[in-house]
């Protein structure tokens, strides 16, 4: 990891006061997987030949 964009992004969050821009980094970096569309649809949308 390159150490100079750690510390700048650190010094931004710092500065930061906007609480919806604070929780949405937070999701971003507390994110671990990629989350795959189909996966969020519900098993009648995923059947063929639904209109």
């Amino acid at each position: 990891m390159d150490l100079p964009i750690k510390k700048e992004l650190h010094e931004l969050i710092d500065k930061c006061d906007n609480q919806s821009i604070l929780e949405q980094i937070k999701a971003i970096l507390e994110s671990d997987k990629v989350v795959d569309w189909w996966d969020e649809l519900y098993d009648g949308d995923r059947k063929p030949g639904r209109d």
